[in-house]
This record gives structure tokens, C-alpha cells and sequence, in this order.
């Protein structure tokens, strides 16, 4: 007899915290200032515990990505990756990183084990920095070089994130991959604060301010805005330099920060306690052009449909199992290091998880599997979502109609 864990065909698993980076919009850091997090990684031991060989023989696809860290930042990713591969063979497996953190030689041995590579990469040289920050040139380049000697064409990719200020790095990143002969780009939208994107450095001096193409701020060059979230294989790389030639792009000035630290708050070890409260008016209104719901967690075949399960579910660094990644960034350090000052957003998923049980969702005390065929996702959301009652966060995140959502760009 089946049961909700055989539903499982996608992992989205982030196996660290750990990372090199301080990019500005990060969910370690708050509008730029680092905030409350921890700095852990699953370990090999622990992944085999909580991840049985049936779970995985059963996957379609396992993703090493996450929100607050590197997968290549855990010692023991070669050997996840091993765990995963010898268990299915012919499954998909997919890192998303900086490409500034791990060794060379890892990066080799993922490469031969079909791994897919995508490298976030938004400039040459220092260029990268203005929104990847701390990422050392000389450190991907060893990286890149080592794991594209190794794959096969479909295995890497670059995503490049098109800020104003970095547009005419696009050619030299067209240029970059063209010089390796394979591989593929990705032009995606930023993520973004607010009118400004203010960057800050490793000490937290405000260093710079960035501002995006799409979103909250205005779009200086409206050419462009057709090659926002689109992706353009090896063999379509020199028509798209072509296209952007002919356009003499310009960037904008990198704008100066006043290179002030601005002191974070940091708030104590608090486990959240249950509080009543009321959306703001702009999200009711907001709600108003939402009728229709998707969950790419509960049906990743066809998410309009909430009828069937199809799972791709999410895995915490903090070992807390989770429908999918739009949820942690939200509520996780508030789950532990509690203000009392948590936004609706936060207080809506905080109070169901709380009177589920957060144990339910910890996965340091069950396995995966367990922790699925206790039915505690369907509490938390799938059953909502078929009832139509689901978490405004739902709503707002995952829907097909034109409104904006909360998180757009994720």
C-alpha cells in the first residue's frame, strides 16, 4: 500500500548554511545588516539517517540549493552527492552556487558524477562583487575550470543576475562561456529592497547601493526587459552578443554608500510564543486579485492541480522539514530567536506550525519518511490548499494570476 512518503519525487535539500558570501539580499542579512543565523550543514551520517535508499530510488530529481547558504560550503558534499547518485543513477541532481567556495577537486568529482552545475555569477573580475560580495575571482575561475573539464555540455550553466549597474558584463559573460566552448546562460531578474538595493561589506560598512531593472525600481533601459528570466543554450550565445551589441548599452553609476556601520539588532534565543493578530490592509487588498492557487510542493507536474500529490519538498539546513522554500526565509530565526515584533506574514505560519507541534517538522528526532507519513504537511498546508483556506503567504507567493506577489524574483 502507498503511502504520502511514495508521493516524494523531488528534494529540494539545503545541506548548508555555510557560505563565503555577504550578498546584499540574502535572508542572513536584513536590508543588507547580517541577522540571526546559524552556520551548520547536514553531515553524511546525518543525511543516511533521515534519507532512506527507498526515498531516494523513488526521486525524479534532488536539488543541493537552500536560502541561506553554499552547498559547496559542507566538508561533506562529495559524499551526499556519492549517497545520492549510488541510490539512483539516472535521477537528476542540481547545485546552485556562488562558485567562490569548495575545492577544485570536489568540483571535479560532482562533475563526473552527472552532476548539474549552476554557477551564480553577475560580472567578471571585481564586477562580480558589486552584488556577489566576498566572492574572489581567482577562486571561481579554479572552480569553474575544474568542473567544466570534467561535464558534459548540459551540466553548467551561469546565472547572471542583471543589475543597471553590471548590464555591460553581459557580453564579457557571453564572451567568459563562449572561451570554455560549452555551457549555457541564464538572464534572471534581482532580487531587490526596495527603490535601492543597499550593499554591504563583510565589516557592514555600507559600501554601495544597487538598483534592479524589473520589480520596485524603474527600468533605465526598457530594451532589455524581454531578456529578463530567459535562458539561451551554447549555439544561441553568439546571436544573443549580437543583439546586445547593437544596443551600446550603458550602465548606471554605482552609487556610494556612506561606509557606516549600521548597527544590527540582534535578538536573544526566545522560542515564539502564539499571538493573535490582523493583516494590514495592503495585503487584503492585494488578496482581492488573487483567484487562483498553485502549489508547485504539493503537484510539481502540474501545480494547477491540488487534487494529486506529486511532492518536491524542502529540507532545511536546520533539519526542518518544509513544503518548499518560500516558507523558511520568513519564519525560521523567528521560530527561535523571537521579538515579539514578527509581521503577519510571519505570525500566520508561526501560529500553524506552533499548534501542529514544531517537533512535527524536526527532523534531528524522525526520518523523512516518518516525519511525511505523520500527514504533518497536509496539516500545515496541503489540506488547506484543497479546501481553499490556505495561508495568505500561499496565496500571495504561488498563484497564476497577474498580481504581484510577495517574492516575485525567487
Amino acid at each position: 500500500m502507498n503511502t504520502l512518503s511514495d508521493n516524494i519525487k523531488y528534494l529540494d535539500f539545503e545541506i548548508s548554511s555555510i557560505c563565503n558570501a555577504g550578498c546584499p539580499v540574502c535572508p542572513r542579512r536584513h536590508i543588507g545588516r547580517f541577522s540571526e543565523f546559524t552556520q551548520t550543514y547536514w553531515t553524511i551520517e546525518e543525511t543516511k539517517r533521515a534519507i532512506d535508499p527507498t526515498i531516494i530510488k523513488n526521486l525524479y530529481g534532488v536539488l543541493f540549493c537552500g536560502n541561506f547558504g553554499d552547498a559547496m560550503g559542507n566538508p561533506d558534499v562529495l559524499e551526499i552527492t556519492k549517497y545520492f547518485r549510488n541510490n539512483n543513477p539516472n535521477m537528476s541532481m542540481h547545485v546552485k552556487t556562488n562558485g567562490g567556495i569548495g575545492e577544485p577537486e570536489t568540483f571535479a568529482e560532482m562533475a563526473k558524477l552527472n552532476t548539474i552545475f549552476t554557477f551564480g555569477l553577475d560580472g567578471i573580475g571585481e564586477a562580480n562583487e558589486l552584488h556577489r560580495v566576498n566572492v574572489k575571482w581567482d577562486k571561481v575561475l579554479k572552480n569553474v575550470e575544474a568542473f567544466t573539464k570534467n561535464c558534459k555540455p548540459h551540466q553548467f550553466e551561469i546565472q547572471f543576475i542583471m543589475w543597471n549597474e553590471n548590464i555591460t558584463e553581459i557580453i564579457p559573460m557571453i564572451e567568459f562561456i563562449q572561451s570554455i566552448g560549452l555551457g549555457k546562460l541564464y538572464l534572471r531578474k534581482p532580487y531587490t529592497t526596495g527603490v535601492k538595493t543597499e550593499v554591504f561589506n563583510m565589516k557592514g560598512e555600507s559600501t554601495h547601493f544597487l538598483t534592479s531593472t524589473h520589480f520596485l525600481t524603474e527600468i533605465k533601459d526598457e530594451r532589455l526587459e524581454k531578456y529578463l528570466d530567459t535562458t539561451w543554450e551554447f549555439n544561441k550565445l553568439e546571436e544573443l552578443k549580437q543583439e546586445i551589441e547593437i544596443l551600446e548599452l550603458q550602465t548606471q553609476e554605482v552609487l556610494p554608500g556612506n561606509y557606516r556601520i549600521n548597527e544590527r539588532k540582534v535578538y536573544p534565543e526566545k522560542l515564539y510564543e502564539y499571538k493573535e493578530f490582523e493583516f494590514e490592509p495592503e495585503i487584503i487588498e492585494k488578496l482581492k486579485n488573487h483567484d487562483s492557487q498553485t502549489c508547485f510542493s504539493k503537484n510539481t507536474k502540474d501545480p494547477s492541480d491540488l487534487t494529486q500529490n506529486l511532492y518536491n519538498i524542502y529540507i532545511t539546513h536546520n533539519k526542518l522539514l518544509m513544503p518548499c522554500c518560500f516558507i523558511p526565509p520568513n519564519i525560521s530565526n523567528r521560530m527561535f530567536h523571537s521579538s515579539g515584533e514578527e509581521n503577519s506574514y510571519q505570525r500566520e505560519v508561526l501560529n500553524k506550525m506552533l499548534t501542529i507541534g514544531f517537533d512535527q517538522f524536526n527532523l534531528t528526532n524522525k526520518t523523512l519518511r516518518e516525519a511525511v507519513d505523520s500527514g504533518v504537511l497536509d496539516k500545515f498546508v496541503y489540506d488547506d490548499l484543497v479546501n481553499k483556506t490556505q495561508l495568505k503567504l500561499c496565496t500571495l507567493v504561488c498563484n497564476k494570476c497577474s498580481g504581484s506577489g510577495i517574492n516575485d524574483n525567487k
